[in-house]
């Protein structure tokens, strides 16, 4: 009988520490996203871009619960073995965080050399924004694996951040093919000229 009690107390461990992993991959995806308007929206309004606004401090907050989930993510695939689907949500979540941690230095440094860049750029679309996508289809995929009722809830949200982090790199990419179209239009009409790059 101990041996069985153990072996649930090692289950809803390892239970627990997947659910983590999910919960922090999804809502440090949401926040980001989140955030990431917020500072887009600002960088309109030609805000001065320092380091330590809020809506940067709200981005790292949700850059650190991604990279906090991809490290217990690591440290849970080095000490145990579960199955495929969960191995393979938690290594989307590490390329995904791997992915976005480089891209966020690279920013750093295109934003001092160049200054304030525009919505579409490689740092912000395949890096930043892109790297959101793996990350959160692989919360999903792993709160999908777990048999517990109150994880089981937060899959309609887990769904949403999906498409909330596929939605802005879609957008770049139709201002990318569409813009240059739209500009030409402005220009005749208003003598005007705008820039998407």
């Amino acid at each position: 009988m101990k041996i069985h009690e153990e072996l649930a107390h090692v289950i809803l461990q390892q239970n627990f520490l997947l659910a983590t992993i999910a919960v922090l991959a999804i809502f440090g995806t949401m926040l980001e996203i989140i955030s990431l308007i917020w500072d887009s929206s600002s960088h309109i309004t030609q805000d001065t871009d320092e380091f330590w606004r809020i809506h940067h401090i709200a981005v790292y907050s949700g850059a650190g619960m991604i990279t906090i989930s991809a490290l217990i993510g690591l440290k849970f695939l080095i000490k145990r073995h579960p199955n495929n689907k969960i191995r393979n949500g938690i290594k989307l979540i590490i390329i995904g965080t791997g992915v976005q941690l480089f891209s966020g230095y690279m920013d750093s440094i295109s934003h001092y050399f160049y200054g304030i860049d525009g919505k579409i750029s490689i740092t912000h679309t395949f890096g930043l924004e892109a790297s959101l996508i793996p990350v959160a289809i692989g919360g999903f995929i792993i709160l999908n694996q777990l048999d517990n009722d109150k994880t089981k809830k937060l899959i309609p949200f887990a769904i949403f951040t999906i498409l909330a982090a596929i939605f802005p790199v879609f957008f770049d990419f139709v201002l990318l093919i569409a813009g240059p179209i739209i500009c030409a239009h402005v220009f005749e009409i208003l003598s005007y000229g705008c820039a998407i790059l």
